[in-house]
């Protein structure tokens, strides 16, 4: 596991990738942990279980950072989406739950697929820079109800 997510993200960042490209790639990979963290549980595999559940933890805090603070509205809708996913690790660590890391997942899915529409939109509609509006015309909340997804097969 990288003990480092969030230079690896800095870096990804620092080579030319947009915010969004970032904050997408960043969703999916908390996505992913959170599904590795449900196989651990599967498996009794309490250790990979913590492991997992930290690097989402180190991710969420990273993607906190990239808030654009001007944006206050949205800004403050991903800050409570972040806190609660926070809350949800924990509750899902602690019961040794499958069903709310797994839904917990499919919520940074749904969250990742709004990072790449706004960029899509963004490129089509206006040159501009698009770290400037990071947290643009993403959903205040992600569907209680979703389809589960297979991780991703990228890695940091």
């Amino acid at each position: 596991m990288n003990k480092n997510a969030a230079q690896t993200y800095r870096t990804l960042a620092g080579q030319g990738s947009d915010h969004l490209t970032v904050l997408a790639l960043a969703s999916e990979r908390v996505a992913a942990a959170l599904y590795d963290a449900v196989r651990a549980i599967e498996t009794h595999d309490i250790a990979a279980k913590t492991n997992h559940l930290n690097h989402a933890a180190t991710l969420i805090g990273y993607m906190e950072g990239m808030l654009n603070q001007d944006a206050a509205d949205d800004a403050k809708a991903l800050q409570n989406f972040y806190s609660m996913a926070r809350v949800q690790i924990l509750k899902g660590s602690a019961q040794l739950s499958a069903p709310i890391l797994r839904e917990l997942a499919s919520q940074f899915m749904e969250i990742q697929d709004a990072w790449k529409q706004l960029r899509e939109k963004l490129q089509m509609t206006a040159p501009v820079a698009l770290g400037s509006t990071i947290s643009e015309s993403l959903p205040a909340a992600p569907p209680a109800e979703t389809e589960h997804r297979p991780a991703a097969n990228w890695n940091a």
